[in-house]
Formats: C-alpha cells, structure tokens, sequence
C-alpha cells in the first residue's frame, strides 16, 4: 500500500508539470524568450567589451614588449629632448621613441600608423615586425612604410605599392616595403621609421611616446621619479598597463549602461515567469491540493515548481547564449568594437569568450527564473488542501489583504534616492529609485485595481456584465495580468521617454554649437594651414570662415585627458555656448577666461570662479572658469 501511495505521489509530480507545460504552451514560451533576452544582451555587451579592450591590451603590449614604463604626453606630441635625457638615466637599460598616430588616408579610413626608432623598438618588441626583420634595413629610407595584412586588403595596396596619405593638406606617397603576416598583427595598422614620419608628417620635433625598459636590479620608483623630473607640463610617465586601464575607463560609462539595459530585459524574464507560475498555480490548485492529500510535502510542491521554473531559465539562457554570441558578432562586423563610440576605432577585433563569465551568464538566467517561481511556489504549497477541493473555490481573491503602507514607503523612498550624488561616479540611488518605484508601484496593484472595478457602475448589457463580474471575482488572475502590463509597459516607456528627451536635447545642442552652414574637418595627420584658411574665407560663397583647434591635454596623470578647443569666442554673444552659468563680471588683472563642460565640473571638481592649470606646449598655463556649458560629445571633459 505505501509502495502504491508513492508511486501515485511521483506520477503525480510528474503529472503536475506535465500538465503545466502542456497547458500554458504560450506563456512557457514567453518565459523563454525573455529570459533568452536578458541574457543574449548581457553576453553580447560582454562578448563587445570584453573582446575588444582584450585586443587593445594585446595590441598596446605588443608595440611595449618588454617595457617597463611609458612616457605619454598629450594628442599633439612633446618634445623629442626628453628622449636623450631618459635614455642617459642610470637604471635605464631601453628608452625606444615612437610616433603613435591615426594618418589620413583620402577617400579611406584613418590608419593608426606606428613611427618607431627601429634598432631600440626591435630591442623591447623583438617579434614586432614578425618575420619581415630583413626588411628593417629597407624601413629607414625616407618614404619606407610597412602594413599590416588588414591594412594591405582594406587600403587595396600590396608590398610594392605607393600609398598616399595626407600631412596638412598636402598628399604625400609612402612606399609599402612589406607585408606583414595575420600572425604578426591582426590590427589595421602600418609602421614606419620615426624619422620618415617626423619629415613626411610634419612632425618635427616630437614625439607621442617613449617605452622605457629597466636596467636589471633597477629600483622602478626611483627611476620613475627621475623620469618624472624630466618632462614638461602634461607628460606622464606610468607603466605599461595604463593605457588598458585607461580604455576601461572611458568605455565604462556605455558599458554600465548598455548592462542595465541587459539586467532590465533579464529583470523582466524573471517577471514573465513569474506570471507565468502564478497564473497557472492557479489553474492548478485542484491538482496541487489532490497531490498534498495524497502526502506530497509542502518542500516536495516546491520542487516540483522550482525545477519547471530552472527548466525554462535554462532553456532561455542557452538560447541567450546562443543569441548573444549572434548579436555580438553582427555589432563588431556592423558597428565595430566601440558601437560606432570613437573609443577603439579601426581596431580589428575577434570575439575572445570566456567560458567562466558565460557560465555565470547562463546561471544568472537560471536564478532569475528561478527566483520568478518562489513566491508563487511557496504560496502554493501554503495553500490548505480542503478549500482547493472545493467545486465552487476555483479562484482566489486577495486583493484586500494587502496593507497599502509598504507601497507608499517604497514610493516615497524612491524620492530621497534619486537625489543621491554619483558614488564612485556611478547613479547607484537613480538605479535604486527606479526600482524602488517600480517596487512599490507593484505593490498598489491590488489595492488600486480593486478600488476601481468597485467604483465601477453596473450595466446592463449582458456580456459586459459577465465580463465585469469576472474581473471583481477572479482578483488574483488579475491582479497577475496588470503587473505584467505594468512591468513591461512602464519600462518601455521609460527607455522610450529617456532616448526622446536626450534625442530632442541633443538637437536642440547641435543647433547652438553647430551653427554653421559647412564643416571642414582634418584628422590628426591633417590640418588646415593659414593658407587653406584664407583660400576658404575668401570664396565668393562664403560668409565667414572660422578656425578651432583640438587637442588632448593631461593635467593629471591619473585622470582621463581632456578636450582643450580653442577657437574665436566672444562671451557676450548670445547662444555663443550652450551655457548653464557664467558670470559677466570679471575683475581686473584676473586670469585669462577659460569655459568647461558640464563633465570637466563634476570629474575635476572645478567651479565657475575656479583657478585652474594647463598644461599647453610644454608649460603650465593658469585660466580662471568663467562659464560652464553642455558638451554632449566628449565624456572625459572639454575646456
């Protein structure tokens, strides 16, 4: 007899979730897709980030080698006196100069060109050049360059042939020595003897980096503070990692928020199953409430839940899995590394997974259904038996039993977070808010949604009439659908609210910094000479020609660079900058006036007032803050 009894509890058991899934084909389904959803995005933003600061690390320690220690300075260069006097400090074995540049190539993409001194760079880096060393000797006559085999098939130019690349706005013709093999460099990149670049470049004079390596026994703090003595205003000298470092952190921002993009799609997953679970306990309490009978315990109805809930997040995490590796190989093909952000651009990058981060994903997936069933699964198996096996006791209304006071807390909590400032410059009290708000919005549905079919009036066409009664009499089923609707519709809207207002704000900024008509932009290796400017400003059809110059300064060595733009500016002017403050009066003998964006204020903790310090060619210049304004386009800062 108990043999018997068993066997009819584990029949039923299997009974019950086969039934669950035969029966709700359709929310199953759903359940899957949106936990496939939330984990495909995860993966994919992973997959994009992850692969493409792993090539930029490689790429940036294949050009080091065996460095130590990297001299940066800012976009422009310094001066190349600095390098003798590294290169003659004791504890100094290597100091290897180089031109570190994007080239403008007309008609094409930029190319990173990479100017090194050849006999110190091979020194540091001996498989640099890969198997081309013979060509090293070809590499110092004057218009000598060398391609990377992505560059050779993107640029359509072969070992032999003439390339033509822009200094100002002058073309000038490099001759291609070699080719390198997809083994010796899978970037899109040329190299080139420093001196050639420096002469054909208009470069003279400077250079982007020095990579220094250590004498044996040398003590790295000393020579580094020796080095540091050395350099002009805005050159830093730190170890080889920086630059990865660095990538990580001006990429952090679109990273966090393209993973709360991916945690709220995982978040609804969760909820999908949620509802699914509830809707269909309810379904089922009669089978449920026969199986307790029977002698199922309470632990043994939540494992039956549990396991068809951890049933559908793996199914939905393995397709996530499968999805996020699709869609992060279509965004590197289609939009690049960076998503088309200007932070790895022209950098070739294959997809570098992880199996412990895609392990994790895939449990996330899993935990998130999982923890969609409990309460449901737990209610269940609370439920007295008795009452389910009731034939009229087919639904269950509580819609009353909730307090109202916890959704008013979780409501008003939401207000005070939301004012929070950045902690470690991240909105966490906006993310907790936005929860928060969501969490006790949730919480109201019962209560609100009994308040209105109440006040409801009565009517006397039959089918809405029965339709009304159903609602009042089934509060659980519809309380279940309204959350539902309520999660997936308030997060649309939000995203939807969110893109539209930076859109409309972005638009109207364009309209007050980009004034003009026409914009002649020229890369790093080109620029636009007086000469050019003046041809310019004296076509028939031009009104006015106005010049500004960019460029990348470092103030502080363990800070992002900032934007120095200079241009002709008269404050005074209206809509002259986006401003958000200024002041007009500025007392006499004060320091020459100086606008930062909204981001310079907040990561440099400078205010309107503020005197502040600049490094510009090689010495400290001092500007005092007479306005902040809205740059929408550079993260790190723009004076």
């Amino acid at each position: 007899m108990l043999t018997t009894i068993r066997g009819y509890r584990a029949l039923g058991r299997r009974a019950l979730a086969a039934g669950a899934w035969h029966s709700n084909r359709g929310r199953v389904a759903l359940s899957v897709i949106g936990v496939a959803l939330g984990v495909a995005l995860g993966v994919a933003v992973h997959l994009i980030n992850g692969s493409a600061i792993d090539e930029f690390a490689a790429a940036s320690r294949a050009l080091s080698g065996d460095a130590d220690l990297v001299v940066r300075g800012p976009l422009g260069g310094f001066d190349e006196q600095v390098y003798p006097r590294i290169a003659a400090l004791a504890g100094v074995d290597i100091a290897s100069p180089a031109l570190d540049m994007d080239v403008r190539i007309p008609g094409r993409r930029a190319l990173h060109l990479v100017a090194i001194d050849p006999m110190q760079a091979l020194r540091i880096q001996p498989g640099l050049l890969g198997d081309k060393l013979d060509g090293v000797r070809r590499l110092l006559e004057p218009d000598a360059v060398i391609l990377s085999q992505a560059a050779s098939e993107d640029l359509g130019v072969a070992e032999d042939g003439v390339l033509i690349a822009q200094a100002g706005t002058q073309p000038v013709q490099l001759h291609v020595i070699a080719v390198l093999s997809a083994a010796a460099s899978a970037q899109r990149i040329a190299y080139a003897d420093i001196a050639t670049a420096q002469w054909k470049l208009q470069r003279l004079g400077v250079v982007d980096r020095i990579d220094v390596r250590l004498a044996p026994g040398a003590d790295r703090a000393a020579v580094m503070s020796s080095i540091a003595a050395l350099l002009p205003a805005g050159v830093h000298v730190d170890d080889v990692d920086a630059e990865s470092r660095e990538a990580v952190a001006m990429t952090r921002a679109y990273r966090i928020n393209l993973d709360m993009l991916a945690l709220v799609a995982l978040f609804t997953g969760s909820f999908l199953v949620f509802a699914t679970e509830a809707l269909t306990i309810l379904q089922r309490r009669t089978e449920i409430a026969i199986l307790r009978v029977l002698g199922v315990t309470r632990a043994g109805i939540i494992r039956v839940l549990v396991i068809e809930s951890a049933v559908v997040g793996a199914l939905g995490a393995l397709l996530g899995l499968i999805a996020g590796h699709a869609l992060a190989w279509f965004a590197l093909q289609r939009f690049g590394a960076d998503l088309g952000a200007g932070y790895f651009s022209g950098m070739a990058v294959h997809l570098h997974p992880n199996p412990v981060a895609l392990a994790l994903y895939f449990f996330l997936g899993v935990g998130a259904a999982v923890a969609g069933c409990i309460a449901p699964a737990w209610r269940a198996s609370s439920n007295a038996p008795a009452p389910a096996l009731k034939a009229a006791d087919v639904t269950e209304t509580t819609a009353g039993e909730r307090p109202v006071w916890p959704g008013v807390v979780l409501l008003s909590a939401a207000i005070p977070l939301a004012m929070l400032p950045p902690i470690d410059d991240l909105p966490l009290g906006g993310y907790a808010a936005v929860a928060l708000l969501l969490a006790g919005a949730l919480w109201l549905v019962p209560f609100v949604s009994e308040r209105v079919l109440s006040r409801l009036p009565d009517v006397q066409n039959p089918i809405a009439m029965v339709a009304l009664q159903q609602l009042r009499g089934t509060g659980n089923q519809l309380v279940i659908s309204i959350s539902a609707i309520v999660v997936s519709f308030s997060l649309m809207a939000a995203m939807l609210i969110m893109i539209g207002s930076f859109r409309g704000s972005l638009e109207r900024w364009l309209d007050d910094i980009l004034p003009a008509d026409v914009y002649v932009r020229a890369g790093q290796s080109g620029f636009i000479d007086p000469p050019a400017l003046r041809a310019i400003a004296a076509l028939p059809s031009v009104a006015r020609a106005s010049a500004a110059r960019s460029r990348e300064i470092r103030p502080d060595a363990h800070r992002l660079p900032l934007t120095l733009l200079a241009r002709d500016f008269n404050a005074s002017e209206p809509g002259a900058l986006p401003r958000n403050g200024s002041y007009a009066a500025r007392p006499a003998g004060a320091e020459p006036p100086a606008w930062i964006s909204e981001a310079a204020a907040d990561l440099q903790r400078w205010k309107i007032g503020d005197k502040i310090a600049l490094p510009l060619g090689g010495v400290v210049a001092k500007f005092e803050v007479a306005g902040i304004w809205r740059d929408y386009t550079r993260q790190n800062g723009t004076v």
